[in-house]
């Protein structure tokens, strides 16, 4: 059985939703926020599974570390982890595939009406 991240390669898993009246009056707490996941990224990346997973491991109670390890090796082999908190427009549109594909939209939205990349160093 193939991986769901093998077969889609690049996809936002996960994504950060702030309405435009708050990004707007609150910029430095978007970059700052912004900055950390980078960091977090380059973190994960650049360390053994292993490591990342004992860092991690009180945020999944219910997880054996090396459970959690091999999940972490897993995103890793499979190139499925963004290098950083950029959202290109191919990725984005990984995405809705994936989502159109299990009927969670209908149709695909315009990457420029719901993507922000402004605060990405």
């Amino acid at each position: 059985m193939a991986s769901v991240g093998k077969l889609s390669g690049e996809v936002p898993y996960t994504a950060f939703y702030a309405r435009k009246s708050f990004i707007d009056k609150h910029g430095q707490v978007i970059t700052k926020f912004t900055n950390a996941l980078a960091k977090a990224i380059t973190y994960t990346l650049q360390n053994d599974p292993k490591v990342v997973a004992q860092d991690i491991i009180d945020q999944f109670p219910d997880t054996d570390v090396d459970d959690l390890a091999l999940m972490i090796k897993r995103y890793k082999d499979y190139d499925c982890w963004l290098e950083n908190p950029y959202v290109s427009e191919e990725i984005f549109t990984n995405l809705e595939d994936f989502l159109i594909d299990f009927s969670l939209i209908k149709d695909y939205v315009p990457y420029k009406n719901l993507v922000n990349n402004f605060y990405h160093d």
